[in-house]
């Protein structure tokens, strides 16, 4: 798979070191590649057996995802894991600096809203939709916890979080 992304850093006509490292200087997309390599091989801090920089960003990234944290704790979140972590650590310290360098690896970010249930994605042709397709929910969600029948729900209706 990487060498259909990065196909001149698997070709045979260049020279490397014994380390397997490519004499040659790099260029535009090699830089990012190998950048991305040093990230996935290096520890988090040194002596780190559990996570590489790459492995640290990926999961709190997924976990940013799965439960909906907003940029603004996921900032002060990374703070904690700083002030927690060895002095020699390699932490990002913000949501942008793990974007930077999941975008450098080719995959880009986008937010894309679902369904409450999970049954659809409203993206590509769906984009515009306002209900699920499967089990006709609002796309929309209510940003009140109001029960009462008089209650003015058109009013406070927002756009829902994606999945």
């Amino acid at each position: 798979m990487l060498e259909d992304i990065y196909p001149m850093c698997f070709e045979d006509d260049h020279q490397v070191d014994e380390s397997g490292i490519s004499l040659e200087e790099p260029y535009g997309d090699m830089e990012t590649f190998l950048h991305f390599i040093k990230d996935a091989e290096e520890p988090l801090w040194s002596g780190n057996k559990h996570f590489t920089v790459m492995s640290f960003i990926v999961t709190i990234l997924h976990l940013k995802s799965l439960y909906g944290w907003i940029n603004i704790s996921f900032n002060e979140l990374l703070k904690v894991f700083i002030k927690a972590m060895p002095d020699d650590a390699k932490c990002p310290s913000s949501f942008s600096q793990c974007k930077k360098v999941i975008a450098n690896i080719g995959c880009k970010m986008e937010k894309i809203d679902a369904c409450k249930n999970g049954c659809m994605l409203f993206w590509g042709d769906d984009v515009e939709k306002d209900m699920c397709d499967k089990c006709g929910e609002s796309r929309w969600k209510s940003d009140n916890n109001c029960e009462l029948d008089d209650c003015d729900q058109d009013a406070t209706l927002s756009r829902g979080k994606g999945l």
